[in-house]
């Protein structure tokens, strides 16, 4: 399971990369340190499953929906 959540993640990760950035220049501004993205990709590395509701609890909590 833990290889999957990492791969469908990865897959998400360089998607967005090579649509976004690459043909529109679009590159989204983070205030922390590591990057969201970043900190996904390693608590996911770490911690599998868990690492991925990490993440995405940070992004809600950076992109304002959760306070």
């Amino acid at each position: 399971m833990n290889n999957l959540v990492k791969k469908v993640y990865y897959y998400l990760r360089e998607a967005k990369d090579q649509i976004l950035v690459a043909n529109f220049g679009f590159i989204t501004p983070c205030k922390h340190t590591p990057t969201c993205s970043v900190y996904m990709a390693e608590s996911i590395k770490m911690k599998g499953l868990l690492g991925l509701f990490m993440g995405l609890k940070r992004i809600i909590l950076c992109i304002g929906f959760g306070s």
